[in-house]
């Protein structure tokens, strides 16, 4: 028996430590199999192609489905890096748009460390302001108190109007004292400094890994927008579609900070011809869709042709046919078509959020609506009606006619006496 047990022992030993060794065994091949798994190799995904730095660009550049940094870097009026060194020692009055009620600006001197696109050469400070209350500046004298009007008038919002939606990225910021960035500002329409930057338009340096590849984005655009032919005859075919995409996103896309109305101007005719044949040289592949580059699809639809262009494509079914009615309408067209740029119409009458909509004149009615008919009430006499007399309780239905139902006579109700 003492040995039975002791061969128990011996066996169930065993088969333990024999589970302890499969265990390490499997432990090991799992973290040699995970070892392997992990292995990635980053030469290959994060290598960038000499070839393709527009498309880099782009990526971080081209507005997709959102507000993306290449719409507030193509409508932009002046791209600067530099650093808020002073304020002005008094506001601004200015309207924010033409004709519009006055409002304090207050006047921020930016020192620029490196011009992008829009300055001349040289420039050394900047002015840029932004909407606030008060008529004292924050870089006055020491000591200085702020003095407000007894009646402070209420800073009119920019209402969105065409070419402008009402999201917060649009709003500007307020500037700081040693604020260091990229700057993407527009001109005011009137006065000589630029508008504070969106919360979309400005790129801080502090803390920001990504600060000098914004800048190199920008430099890249400022470059086909500072010479969109030669960019337009570039080599590559690829890097001739990606101008084109920054071009027409630039003169398709109105560059409309105070909500003014915009007018069409026809662009260079050379250029326009040099555009639609990057057009047509583009990848027309099916399913193209929120790619880093718009495809051409997109890119024809801001276009803005129609029927009286000569483009009515009828019996269209799929995406391939859709491709080959705008390319044809392209190839039938270039020399022809002219593309349209959106600008500010200085002479315009609509106001900045004003909708024009048909004036209902008091008085007249509309078909189908019937008036009401005029109640004439006297100045101090009241009329009054009595009440009506109360309805005596009923039995239900029914009760009435049975014979050992009880007889109640019904109860009389004292009127209430009137006041004389």
């Amino acid at each position: 028996m003492r040995k039975w047990f002791v061969c128990l022992g011996l066996a169930c030993g065993l088969s333990a430590a024999l589970v302890q060794i499969s265990a390490a065994q499997v432990k090991i091949q799992v973290q040699a199999q995970q070892g392997i798994q992990i292995q990635a190799q980053p030469a290959v995904q994060i290598q960038v192609q000499p070839g393709n730095v527009g498309q880099l660009a782009l990526r971080v550049a081209m507005p997709g489905p959102g507000f993306g940094g290449g719409a507030r870097m193509m409508d932009a009026d002046a791209i600067f890096a530099g650093r808020v060194v002073a304020f002005e020692p008094m506001d601004v009055k200015a309207s924010q748009t033409p004709g519009g009620p006055k409002v304090n600006y207050r006047v921020a001197v930016v020192q620029v460390s490196e011009a992008i696109h829009g300055l001349k050469k040289g420039t050394q400070t900047v002015r840029v302001a932004f909407v606030t209350q008060g008529n004292n500046g924050i870089g006055g004298v020491p000591g200085n108190v702020q003095i407000l009007p007894a009646v402070q008038p209420a800073i009119q919002p920019i209402r969105p109007g065409f070419g402008r939606r009402p999201y917060i990225g649009n709003a500007q910021i307020t500037l700081q004292m040693d604020q260091d960035g990229l700057f993407t500002v527009s001109k005011h329409p009137q006065e000589k400094f630029f508008l504070s930057p969106a919360y979309n338009g400005f790129v801080g340096r502090q803390n920001n890994a990504n600060f000098d590849t914004e800048v190199k984005n920008a430099k890249q655009l400022a470059k086909v927008l500072g010479d969109p032919v030669a960019a337009l005859k570039a080599q590559d075919k690829q890097d001739r579609y990606v101008a084109a995409a920054v071009l027409l996103t630039r003169y398709r896309t109105p560059s409309n900070p105070t909500g003014r109305a915009m007018k069409e101007e026809p662009i260079n005719a050379a250029e326009s011809q040099l555009i639609l044949k990057a057009l047509t040289d583009g990848d027309w592949t099916a399913g193209r869709f929120n790619a880093a580059v718009p495809n051409p699809y997109e890119l024809f639809n801001r276009l803005g042709v129609s029927q009286r262009d000569g483009y009515n494509p009828i019996n269209i079914r799929t995406q391939q046919d859709i491709a080959k009615a705008m390319q044809k309408w392209i190839e039938d067209n270039n020399g022809k078509f002219v593309i349209k740029k959106l600008v500010v119409d200085p002479n315009a009458k609509v106001q900045p959020g004003i909708i024009d909509r048909p004036e209902i004149r008091p008085g007249v009615i509309r078909p189908g609506i019937r008036p009401l008919p005029p109640v004439r009430i006297q100045p101090g006499k009241i009329q009054i009606q009595p009440l009506p007399a109360p309805v005596p309780d009923q039995a239900p239905p029914g009760q009435a006619d049975r014979d050992d139902a009880p007889q109640q006579a019904p109860a009389q109700r004292a009127q209430p006496k009137r006041r004389q």
